[in-house]
C-alpha cells in the first residue's frame, strides 16, 4: 500500500488517501476525530462540508505518522472483520495494540539509532498482519502466541546483525539488515500454524489459498527440481512478504538467504547482507563457529555483550 511507504511525504498522503474510498471513509469515521469534524462541518450551510476539505484538515491535524499508523490498523482490522458495518456503530481504534509490532520495531530502531526506522515499521507490520490472519483463520494458538513469546529475542538478533553490518567491510545494503533479519522469522510462525498435531484446525495454508497460483506454484517448481515439496521456513517467509507486497525488494533475499549466489542481478547487492545474517544467526546468542567476515578483533563478543 503506497500510503505506508517510508518514501511518501506528508503532503503526498492527501491525494493518495483521497483516491482510496475505503481509507477516506474510515478515516472520517474515527471516533477520536468526531468533535473536530463536527466543528468544521458547522462552518458550512447545513453542515455540507466538502469531504476532500475535511480529509485534508484531518491529515494535517494528526500528522503523517499517526495517519500511517491508522491506515496500517485499518488493514489489520479488515482482515479480522472488526470494522464497523453500520453507520451507527462507533469506531474506536488503538494503533498501539492493533499494530503493536510495527510500532515496537520502529521505536526500537529509533531509540538505538538504526537507519531506516520507517522500513522497520513495515517489517514489524508483517507480524501484525500475520497475527490477524492467523486469528481470522482460527490457526493453532501456538502460532499466534509464538510471536509474543519470541519477539524480544528476534529483535535482539536483528539488532546484532545490524551492528555487525556497521563494523564489517564491503557490506552493501547494510541499512536493511535490521528489517530483513526480523522478517526472516515470519516463516517460523507459519510453520507453527501448520503443526501436524493441529491438522484438524483450519490452518494458515487455507487462508492463503487464494495466492497459490500466483506465488506458491513457482516455488513448487523449484521444489520439484530438487525432489522436495515441503516449504522451508525461509520460503514461507518469502511467500508472505510477496503476498503482502509492502517490501517486495526483500522477497528474493529471503528466499535465497542460504544460497545468495542464486540472487538475480536486481537483488545481487543483497548477497553480502544474506551472508552476514547467516553468520550472525550462527553466533548469537552463543558463538558456534568462526566468523568469515572481515571484523576487528573482539567485535563479535563486544556486540553480543552489549545486546544481552
Amino acid at each position: 500500500m503506497q500510503a505506508l511507504s517510508p518514501e511518501v511525504h506528508a503532503e503526498q498522503l492527501i491525494p493518495i488517501v483521497l483516491e482510496n474510498e475505503f481509507l477516506t471513509h474510515f478515516i472520517l469515521r474515527w471516533d477520536l476525530l468526531q468533535p473536530k469534524l463536527k466543528e468544521w462541518r458547522e462552518e458550512f450551510t447545513e453542515g455540507r462540508a466538502p469531504q476532500s476539505l475535511l480529509l485534508e484538515r484531518t491529515l494535517l491535524l494528526i500528522g503523517k505518522q499517526a495517519t500511517r499508523n491508522y491506515i496500517a490498523s485499518l488493514a489489520v482490522l479488515k482482515i479480522t472483520g472488526r470494522l464497523p458495518r453500520k453507520k451507527s456503530d462507533r469506531f474506536q481504534i488503538q494503533p498501539a495494540e492493533t499494530v503493536k509490532y510495527a510500532i515496537k520495531a520502529e521505536t526500537f530502531a529509533e531509540d538505538n539509532g538504526l537507519p531506516e526506522s520507517g522500513m522497520a515499521f513495515l517489517a514489524g507490520l508483517h507480524f501484525d498482519l500475520l497475527r490477524a490472519s492467523l486469528t481470522a483463520a482460527q490457526a493453532p494458538k501456538e502460532a499466534s502466541t509464538l510471536i509474543e513469546r519470541e519477539w524480544d529475542e528476534w529483535v535482539k538478533r536483528a539488532y546484532y546483525a545490524s551492528l555487525l553490518g556497521t563494523r564489517s567491510h564491503g557490506i552493501k545494503k547494510g541499512e536493511t539488515l535490521f528489517s530483513l533479519t526480523l522478517l526472516m522469522r515470519l516463516g517460523r510462525v507459519v510453520q507453527a500454524a501448520r503443526a501436524p498435531r493441529e491438522l484438524e484446525t483450519k490452518s494458515f495454508t487455507t487462508f492463503i489459498k487464494g495466492f497459490d497460483e500466483r506465488w506458491i506454484s513457482p516455488f513448487l517448481e523449484r521444489k520439484r527440481e530438487r525432489g522436495s515439496f515441503e516449504f522451508t521456513e525461509l520460503e514461507w517467509g518469502a511467500l508472505l512478504v510477496a503476498t503482502v507486497n509492502l517490501a517486495p525488494q526483500f522477497v528474493a533475499p529471503l528466499l535465497f538467504r542460504e544460497e545468495p549466489y542464486l540472487l538475480g542481478k536486481e537483488s545481487r547487492d543483497f548477497e553480502s547482507v544474506c551472508r552476514l545474517i547467516t553468520e550472525s544467526d550462527w553466533n548469537f546468542p552463543v558463538a558456534r563457529r568462526e566468523f568469515r567476515l572481515d571484523l576487528p578483533g573482539g567485535t563479535r563478543e563486544q556486540l553480543r555483550k552489549k545486546i544481552l
